[in-house]
């Protein structure tokens, strides 16, 4: 009889980028490197990715307020580009019919919680 499939517990670095992610507030942005850069990976920004394409649903995390280190959405028209911009604006954010968001006005750098997982 096959054992049910069993879930690895995440590692301590993918719960502080869970817990940077879910900081970024409602109506600003945060980069993959600035995510990457508060939990403690400054060389992780694709962790951050992977995690993103990973557990976004799962973990109910607001992948739309994650863009480019540049201001830009790093999704491609036509491969969820326009639902990032629509969730972005419904959110007060200024962006762009390309995509581009001023980092100077909502950009958001998170700090995370004192207790590190």
């Amino acid at each position: 009889m096959a054992k049910p499939h069993e879930t690895k517990p995440y590692t301590v670095e993918t719960l502080r980028i869970i817990e940077a992610i879910q900081a970024v507030p409602v109506g600003r942005v945060s980069s993959y490197r600035d995510i990457a850069g508060a939990a403690g990976l400054p060389q992780g920004a694709r962790q951050v990715a992977r995690i993103l394409h990973a557990l976004s649903r799962s973990q109910n995390l607001p992948w739309h307020r994650i863009i480019k280190a540049n201001g830009r959405i790093a999704l491609r028209p036509g491969e969820g580009q326009e639902l990032q911009i629509h969730l972005l604006r419904s959110e007060g954010v200024a962006v762009t019919d390309e995509g581009t968001v001023d980092m100077d006005r909502y950009g958001h750098i998170p700090a995370l919680s004192k207790k590190r997982l």
